[in-house]
């Protein structure tokens, strides 16, 4: 009984650490294809699909390692670290471009119940939708904090 116990833990181990899990990635006896660089991607810079190519990975690999499986997720993100042609790209590596610029005169919108306030600020750093940012009234100079938005503004709430 021991024997076909150990025989179970072994087949379901080695089936778990060598990927035999299904994946996004397209899979080819014991291997996916997985999107990589196919020339340098520089920090910041915006990934296309026609900056990428595919490469074989054993699907143990994708198992232990948190990388991007699939070309659709990487169209339109900008790279946070340079990527090298041919290599696997890291979940964290990558990240949603920015609507606001540092520096950069942005719309400020304050909405309460109808009532609705729009000015300029200067932002003090970059952010990508939906992150919090924090702004200088140019003319008052008081600083002001608020979420970005799609459409390139900062919404401040209601406190």
């Amino acid at each position: 009984m021991s024997h076909r116990l150990g025989l179970v833990v072994a087949l379901v181990f080695s089936a778990l650490f060598w990927g035999a899990g299904a994946s996004s990635a397209g899979q080819v006896n014991g291997f996916s294809v997985i999107p990589v660089p196919a020339t340098m991607i520089y920090a910041g810079q915006r990934i296309s699909g026609s900056a990428l190519t595919t490469r074989r990975v054993p699907n143990r690999y994708l198992a232990v390692a948190a990388v991007i499986v699939d070309a659709g997720d990487l169209e339109g993100k900008t790279a946070r670290s340079t990527l090298v042609p041919g290599r696997p790209i890291a979940v964290n590596q990558v990240r949603e471009p920015n609507v606001i610029d540092a520096s950069k005169p942005t719309r400020i919108v304050f909405r309460s119940g109808g009532l609705m306030i729009a000015g300029e600020v200067i932002p003090l750093a970059s952010a990508a939708a939906g992150e919090f940012v924090r702004a200088r009234n140019a003319n008052t100079g008081v600083v002001v904090s608020g979420v970005a938005q799609p459409d390139g503004s900062i919404l401040v709430a209601e406190q």
